[in-house]
């Protein structure tokens, strides 16, 4: 089941703020339960529902375990939604767009949880009654959660700020960083970091080693971007992790806890023209590794 990309997802966010277009939340209940399968799928009689015979179940629609149960729901969505009107931008395919005249509505996917965008509030209403009409959904109000992001609107500002605050502070107490000094940068830019020679010494410290730049992987194409480098660059010892690469995670878990109450916030500014800035930094003479 393809999802949105959290930088699309933060684009569509912010030039919604900007543009003071109306936003609402939907969750399709049950939603692997709507796949049409393609394919011939049997399977034995679950446990408490049998009727004392030998016969197996013939599935006529999806099931939650079965391998294609995401794609069969995926494609039940796209159909349901180009027969509505939308069509599915070609890179970004968790995205939907319907032109309605002047105006148009948006709908983003992240399997079940959809974000329903559109420059006036009868188009939200219409997409709304649609979507009930196909699904059984449930109505979630303005976003206040979504895939681990808490989001807070300023409707007057023409603003809204991303934060993962809950998920950070989990993620701390996970690691036993709760009550660790707080560190003003995500890296130190006097320590240059190798890679380690030769076999792993203990496949339980590289796993947990692994599993802290998950979970800072995950901070990082969400909301604290500033780490983004940081943790790429430390992704590349996963495999054999020394002392010096623990002590390069850890700080930036410091740093995170020294920074839990930043916020990323997107408008707040004129609303047209939008002017969308990229940088770069192609610096690869300062890889001492390759």
């Amino acid at each position: 089941a393809p999802v949105i990309r959290f930088d699309s997802l933060r684009t569509i966010l912010a030039i919604a703020a900007i543009s003071n277009w109306e936003i609402k939340q939907m969750d399709i209940k049950g939603a692997y339960l709507n796949g049409d399968l393609e394919e011939q799928i049997y399977m034995q009689q679950p446990e408490g529902y049998t009727d004392g015979s030998d016969r197996v179940c013939h599935l006529q629609k999806s099931l939650y375990g079965l391998k294609q149960a995401g794609r069969s729901w995926y494609q039940t969505l796209t159909r349901s939604l180009t027969e509505l009107g939308f069509e599915r931008l070609p890179v970004e395919h968790c995205v939907y767009l319907r032109c309605r005249g002047n105006h148009f509505d948006i709908i983003t996917a992240w399997v079940n949880d959809l974000l329903l965008i559109s420059d006036e509030l009868s188009g939200i209403h219409e997409m709304k009654t649609s979507l009930a009409a196909n699904f059984e959904v449930k109505d979630l109000g303005e976003p206040k959660l979504l895939v681990g992001m808490e989001l807070k609107r300023d409707r007057k500002n023409r603003s809204i700020t991303i934060s993962q605050r809950a998920y950070a502070l989990r993620v701390l107490e996970r690691f036993r960083m709760t009550d660790c000094k707080s560190s003003s940068t995500p890296m130190d830019p006097n320590i240059h970091l190798l890679k380690k020679e030769g076999t792993p010494s203990d496949d339980r410290g590289s796993r947990e080693f692994a599993t802290i730049i998950g979970s800072l992987m995950f901070l990082a194409i969400v909301s604290w971007l500033d780490i983004a480098y940081t943790t790429h660059h430390l992704a590349s010892f996963t495999a054999n992790p020394g002392p010096e690469h623990w002590t390069a995670a850890k700080r930036v878990l410091r740093y995170i806890a020294g920074t839990l109450d930043i916020k990323l916030t997107y408008g707040g500014g004129e609303p047209w023209p939008i002017e969308v800035t990229g940088y770069k930094d192609a610096d690869w003479g300062a890889n001492a590794n390759d």
